[in-house]
């Protein structure tokens, strides 16, 4: 479990640090499940393969939502469709 916690902080980044760990299932699969925070404080779930340690998933969690309300959206389409002929 030490060596999936310090795969999911490398996975992370700088700076970050497990603030728990657990083995359970997920989707069918034996899997550890570690909540990591960042060095900006946000928190991490990140899924990690116990026979390999490969991280296999890593999802951003808000907790705060009053100061993340308008930036709770992992991903951000943009518009890159534009009319040449202005």
């Amino acid at each position: 479990m030490g060596n999936a916690a310090a795969g999911a902080e490398k996975a992370v980044g700088i700076n970050s640090h497990a603030t728990s760990a657990n083995l359970g299932e997920e989707r069918g699969y034996l899997v550890y499940t570690i909540r990591v925070m960042d060095g900006n404080s946000n928190s991490h779930k990140v899924i990690v393969d116990p026979g390999n340690g490969r991280v296999l998933f890593d999802q951003s969690i808000f907790n705060d939502q009053e100061k993340h309300s308008n930036n709770n959206v992992v991903y951000r389409y943009h518009d890159h469709h534009h009319d040449n002929n202005e």
